[in-house]
């Protein structure tokens, strides 16, 4: 909270509709915005949120943090086993990056290691999760959620006169999906707790990976070739689908198949009983074969190679696309603990 003039934290721009002073009509113009530095007048209104927020929430039957440990174990959600198990992984998470950090072993050991810390790391989110969606449901969670998004309401402005981008914090609740709110948040989430989109990066096995060009910028699992593989050393595509070495999308025994999910085959005629042809309207398979373009095995065609890691979770998609869901990530520290 400086008393100095604001400062800001990033620029960035947008593209909105506008509508023309003349005909009225809404064009498509580029804004640049600016997320600037809470003021000592921005952290007072957002203050004011957390404590309604806060009472609205503990009126509203909500728990407080400080009876967070007895509620998990009222509910089966949490024990002394629990407990330790943490404990457990933990220590297991220190001991490997301990011997990570010392080196002098061969790489497929080293490399064996970082994926087993990443397990574990999974592993240890699991056991958490829990007391991570309780948390985020206590008083003060709510309430911390509610003063963070107030901020970002007040500090996101235009750059060229400095006045605020959103009408209001309703303004910005409404909004809350759209490119400008959601890059804001990010901004000031990583100014104010020190976390970004790429805080799994810094984590030691992520460095390590990625410094022995093991994963890509996205932490994804790639081959020598630097193409993206499942945990099999199979080529998979940017939405995790099984393809071959052409890029074409197939199933998991190397047959070609559509966007669809449809098998790219010569289809034959169905038969009736008497073994006659049946004729029908049935559209399958729409990007056909080419002519002479014989159905690639799984070992050619598939990309099947000596897997460059042990058996870590990321399998490939199989033959039906799945829609994306879009989530918020749980601000964490680099030991996979949750902050705030």
């Amino acid at each position: 909270m400086s008393k100095d003039a604001p400062v800001v934290l990033t620029t960035f721009k947008i593209t909105k509709p506008v509508q023309s002073p003349g005909d009225g009509k809404k064009v498509d113009t580029e804004i640049e915005l600016a997320v600037m530095e809470p003021t000592a007048e921005d952290w007072r209104t957002a203050r004011r949120q957390y404590n309604k927020t806060f009472s609205d929430a503990v009126n509203s039957g909500a728990i407080v943090r400080e009876k967070m440990e007895e509620v998990l174990k009222a509910q089966g959600l949490w024990d002394d086993e629990k407990t330790a198990e943490l404990e457990v992984i933990q220590r297991k998470m220190q001991d490997k990056e301990r011997s990570l950090a010392d080196g002098g072993i061969k790489l497929s050991d080293a490399k064996r290691i970082a994926f087993d810390i990443r397990e574990l790391r999974n592993d240890q989110a699991k056991l958490i999760a829990p007391r991570t969606q309780l948390d985020g449901n206590s008083a003060q969670g709510q309430a911390d959620n509610e003063q963070f998004n107030c901020l970002v309401s007040r500090c996101v402005v235009y750059n060229d006169s400095r006045k605020r981008f959103f009408q209001g914090y309703e303004d910005f609740l409404n909004n809350a999906a759209e490119e400008e709110a959601t890059k804001s948040a990010n901004v000031l989430a990583k100014h104010l707790y020190g976390v970004d989109d790429d805080f799994r990066k810094k984590f030691v096995e992520n460095r390590f990976l990625m410094g022995y060009g093991f994963v890509d910028s996205k932490l994804r699992l790639i081959n020598k070739d630097k193409k993206l593989v499942d945990d099999k050393g199979n080529l998979i595509d940017d939405e995790g689908y099984y393809v071959n070495k052409k890029g074409q999308r197939v199933d998991e025994k190397g047959t070609r198949i559509t966007k669809e999910g449809d098998y790219i085959v010569d289809s034959k005629p169905f038969l009736d009983d008497s073994g006659k042809e049946v004729e029908g309207d049935w559209d399958y398979g729409k990007e056909k074969k080419k002519e002479g373009e014989e159905t690639p095995n799984l070992a050619e065609e598939l990309g099947t190679q000596e897997p460059p890691f042990g058996e870590v979770r990321q399998n490939p998609k199989k033959r039906m696309p799945t829609p994306h869901a879009v989530t918020v990530p749980t601000i964490q520290t680099t030991d996979g603990s949750v902050t705030r």
